[in-house]
């Protein structure tokens, strides 16, 4: 009886505006909504209260005569918002580029908790209890990219190895992802792992920190706090951010034609991917119970180079 189709709901308002020199901006508003989407919780988890212990979990489920229920059914939710900008210049002066700016926010429903469901018979949890930001939610996103055509003899013996050389570039910004702090075992006694500390203070730290000490503790670990036995924290999902991205990646090349026929071409390439060499730091541990809890064990990529030759007939 819980089960429905998906409906899926989007729409999208664009402004657009021709501005000189070949430049094109746009302002748009873009929106989703998914309702009735597959899902699945916990139906029969142990409930919480004085004298819980791991060892009577199975005598506190409300069906005794099982022990996990997986409950699935279309009761997910998503929704989707986001403002964004753009400015194109289309190719004119040797010059073209594209660049655009989100600012989004992404909300979805994946829940570690019991489910409560249409029968009110669960007087905790609830399937709505962690609707948050989505896992893959980034607030703000930025991508660009260009082609540039370098100058150089047009003419003559020099053109065959100064001229015709062109520069690409594709530059990405991007706000960090949610980070959904966790206790580390089942501190409620439900049988349900993936309980949630309570916070008791600020877990914002100084971004203006040297690297390093970021690196060791990204947030204020002592802000968050393992909820007493057979208890939940109050702590919602994703409510922690990690470190953003910034990255340029590059390319120059140039197609050679071969003087005995020009259907005859050896093309040179060299790519710079993380040109600028960015240290992109990866998500720290967000594990209470980890001996590297609010560390950062990972990194992106360093910059690395490429090179390349296609000959083409």
């Amino acid at each position: 009886p819980n089960f429905s189709y998906p409906t899926i709901h989007q729409w999208n308002v664009t402004f657009e505006q021709t501005l000189p020199k070949s430049l094109v901006a746009r302002v748009a508003y873009q929106g989703s909504s998914g309702r009735n989407l597959f899902h699945a919780s916990e139906l029969n988890a142990a409930v919480p209260g004085p004298g819980a212990t791991i060892a009577n979990t199975d005598s506190r489920r409300p069906r005794r005569e099982f022990t996990q229920l997986t409950f699935a059914g279309t009761f997910g939710v998503s929704d989707y918002h986001a403002l964004v900008l753009s400015v194109e210049k289309r190719f004119s002066g040797s010059l073209t580029f594209l660049g655009g700016l989100s600012w989004q926010k992404s909300t979805d429903l994946a829940s570690y908790t019991a489910f409560e469901g249409n029968l009110g018979q669960f007087p905790y949890g609830g399937q709505m209890g962690d609707h948050a930001v989505s896992d893959f939610h980034r607030a703000l996103r930025s991508t660009s990219s260009f082609n540039y055509r370098l100058p150089g003899p047009k003419t003559g013996a020099l053109k065959q190895a100064l001229g015709g050389w062109q520069l690409n570039g594709i530059i990405v910004l991007q706000s960090g992802a949610p980070l959904n702090v966790t206790d580390g075992f089942d501190n409620a006694l439900t049988g349900i792992a993936g309980d949630r500390p309570s916070i008791v203070g600020n877990p914002a730290l100084d971004n203006s920190r040297p690297r390093g000490e970021r690196i060791l503790k990204w947030f204020n670990t002592g802000a968050y706090q393992a909820s007493a036995p057979g208890t939940f924290g109050n702590l919602g999902r994703n409510m922690q951010r990690g470190p953003a991205l910034a990255s340029t990646d590059l390319s120059i090349f140039k197609a050679f034609v071969m003087p005995f026929s020009e259907r005859h071409r050896l093309e040179f390439r060299a790519e710079f991917f993380n040109a600028l060499n960015r240290v992109n730091l990866g998500n720290p541990n967000t594990n209470l119970t980890n001996s590297l809890y609010g560390r950062i064990t990972s990194a992106g990529d360093p910059r690395i180079l490429q090179l390349g030759l296609r000959y083409s007939f």
